[in-house]
């Protein structure tokens, strides 16, 4: 894939992404030449190589979070990094889930559960209701 101008990058992460509605705070940083934006809780940094860094103070880090995106977003990985990301995430939600917090957790959980389903290229679930 070519590299985007940040435009094309920004248009590109909101619609490849799942869980679009999670993605906030998405911003063009024309000097550093890069998009950032919050997603379930992190804020991550993609250059328009699509290397992904997760954004803690005024540091870069890759991150299980960083990883899942880049893959989500390189679409050509393969398979093996794929589900390597996917269990460091799972990794990462459960540590949330013991630290107590469960909503963050949850959506990660929430997360890796449409990764999979698109990465299978399975239907997602018709939603259940209570009874």
């Amino acid at each position: 894939m070519n590299e985007l101008n940040l435009e094309e990058l920004a248009a590109f992460v909101r619609k490849t992404m799942p869980s679009p509605n999670e993605i906030s705070r998405l911003e063009k940083n024309e000097p550093a030449g890069v998009i950032t934006f919050t997603w379930h809780n992190t804020r991550l940094v993609v250059q328009p190589s699509l290397q992904v860094f997760e954004l803690k103070g005024q540091q870069l880090f890759i991150t299980g979070s960083s990883h899942l995106v880049q893959t989500i977003l390189a679409g050509e990985n393969v398979r093996g990094e794929k589900m390597e990301a996917v269990l460091t995430t799972l990794d990462e939600a459960s540590d949330f889930l013991r630290a107590g917090k469960n909503d963050t957790g949850l959506a990660l959980l929430k997360t890796v559960k449409s990764v999979l389903t698109k990465l299978s290229g399975a239907r997602a679930p018709a939603p259940q209701t209570k009874k």
